[in-house]
């Protein structure tokens, strides 16, 4: 019984110190005039970001990866970009040691085919 509470404990604190890194987010992209993402706090603290707009995921993605300070991966399959970048540091400057993971998924516009002339 003691285990099973020390983790319920345990989950509760990361999910806690989560949404206190959530509420330094929150504040820097008002303070740095940041795109909005949709924001979740998982299952043991680790604040999920998603750029959802899909007219503007790539930049609003770019944004936040940059002031993150993430190295984005392309991770774009079957015609559909999946951008994915991931901090343990939480927000630079913040002291809050939170994992962030930031996604965008989005299909990029066609493209034009040059006709020859």
């Amino acid at each position: 019984m003691t285990d099973m509470m020390t983790e319920w404990q345990t989950t509760h604190r990361q999910q806690e110190e989560g949404a206190l890194a959530l509420l330094d987010v929150l504040r820097e992209g008002i303070q740095y005039r940041l795109p909005t993402l949709s924001w979740t706090v998982t299952y043991g603290g680790v604040l999920l970001a998603e750029a959802r707009k899909e007219d503007t995921a790539r930049a609003d993605f770019q944004a936040w990866a940059e002031h993150l300070r993430m190295q984005p991966e392309d991770r774009s399959q079957d015609g559909r970009t999946v951008l994915r970048g991931v901090t343990e540091d939480g927000v630079p400057g913040r002291g809050r040691r939170v994992r962030i993971i930031l996604i965008a998924k989005f299909y990029e516009p066609a493209q034009p085919v040059p006709v020859a002339g």
